[in-house]
């Protein structure tokens, strides 16, 4: 019996130890252990291991963590320093989940530059950011399973990935489940998104579905940026009407203008606002994007709502877009909004609208459209009742448009509607 309950005690203080062991501090030994910096292998320790301390602090040397099937329970933020690269397992196979103690505005925190992301899950609650570049270059996230982003933070924008700074990668991310689980979702909230004037954002082949969030992906007054194959789902959780969001891909210039942007090849479904929307855009091409089923909550009386739709758009390009489903217009064509760069010189050719709740090409604006190129673009089946294939809308005035080589099939009398509202302008050719 004496040595039963020897057992006994030595298999409590066993549990007891396990319950408070602290990995990140485990992994943060062995990297404060590399005077000059090195790999730290911790593909070895698999289950379920507990942080209750940033496995970064005092680390200021390059730095590679390798993760195996692991799943990292963390109370605590991660404050990621510079040149560091983490490298799970999978997405699947390696998951850190944040569990704070009370809502954060960050969990993974990048704060320094040179800093590499993959092969995990980010999951968790009560957070603002799950991955949050504060203001550094040369980052990449990628191969990333994000999901749980909820709480609104102290400052800035809800996101599962923020990022402000300059050559940042974000690639062949999976997110699913983020915003805030309320009724009507916060209208700034996002998926992804770039804040405060970052350049060379690259956001590609990332996969967006089943989220609470306001809009999908934005980057707002970016410079040479892009988002290109990403599919995504906004999931038209947006209570109807509203005046603005609901976005799939938004690039959005609050200050200044967007320069040298390129939205292409992607795949946008199910938005409560416009499938791809860019304000105050210069230099900037939209091609060869898939966009269907989408203005089904925003109102379109204050904003351009459509498949494609370009608020100031100057010497830009719409080109081999194809849009299949929309409540509201398919594509549009605006100049409305406080320091619009207007719409002037811009080409819009080869693209296809089919099931248009308005018009195929919507022309409207409150400065007017010049120099504009419109050729090659097919309409067909406009549904809506006062809906023309192209026209240009009530009070609005264009000047020296190419309108040639498009078809439409509408109804009677509803293929063009032009009026007197279009100056010095060459239509020839269309059926």
């Amino acid at each position: 019996m004496k040595h039963l309950g020897f057992v006994l005690v030595t298999l409590l203080l066993s549990v007891d130890c396990v319950a408070q062991s602290d990995f990140c501090q485990t992994m943060n030994a062995a990297m404060r252990a590399l005077p000059a910096g090195g790999v730290v292998d911790e593909t070895s320790a698999t289950g379920t291991q507990t942080c209750f301390s940033d496995p970064f602090a005092n680390v200021n040397v390059p730095v590679t963590l390798l993760l195996g099937r692991i799943t990292i329970t963390s109370t605590e933020s991660w404050t990621i320093p510079s040149n560091v690269l983490i490298r799970g397992a999978s997405r699947t196979a390696t998951v850190v989940s944040f569990q704070p103690t009370s809502p954060t505005n960050n969990f993974l925190l990048i704060s320094g530059p040179n800093v590499d992301l993959g092969y995990f899950a980010v999951i968790g609650r009560d957070t603002g950011r799950f991955v949050a570049v504060n203001g550094v270059s040369n980052v990449h996230i990628h191969d990333l399973y994000v999901s749980g982003t909820s709480s609104p933070p102290t400052n800035g924008p809800m996101a599962g990935i923020y990022a402000v700074g300059n050559d940042i990668w974000i690639e062949n991310n999976i997110l699913s489940g983020n915003g805030p689980a309320t009724s009507p979702p916060d209208l700034q909230s996002y998926d992804i998104v770039a804040w405060r004037n970052p350049s060379r954002i690259h956001i590609r082949n990332n996969q967006i579905s089943n989220s609470n969030t306001g809009q999908s992906i934005t980057c707002f007054n970016c410079q040479d940026s892009d988002a290109i194959g990403n599919q995504v789902d906004q999931n038209n959780r947006m209570p109807s009407p509203i005046t603005g969001g609901g976005y799939g891909i938004m690039f959005y210039a609050s200050t200044g203008i967007t320069e040298a942007a390129r939205i292409e090849h992607n795949h946008v479904t199910n938005t409560a606002g416009s499938g791809i929307y860019c304000a105050t855009c210069s230099h900037t091409s939209i091609a060869n994007n898939t966009v269907a089923h989408v203005a089904q909550q925003q109102s379109d009386d204050v904003e351009p709502v459509g498949c494609v739709s370009v608020n100031g758009f100057d010497h830009g390009s719409v080109t081999g877009n194809v849009c299949d489903g929309s409540v509201k217009d398919c594509f549009v064509i605006d100049t409305g909004g406080a320091g619009n760069n207007g719409v002037s010189g811009s080409v819009f050719s080869g693209n296809t609208a089919h099931f248009c709740g308005g018009n195929g090409f919507s022309l409207r604006s409150t400065v007017p459209l010049t120099n504009l190129v419109v050729t090659g673009n097919s309409v067909e089946l406009v549904n809506g009742t006062n809906g023309y294939g192209f026209n240009i809308y009530l009070v609005s005035l264009v000047q020296s448009l190419i309108l040639t080589n498009n078809i439409a099939i509408a109804p009677p009398g509803r293929s063009y509607n032009l009026g007197d509202r279009c100056l010095r302008c060459i239509v020839a050719n269309n059926l």
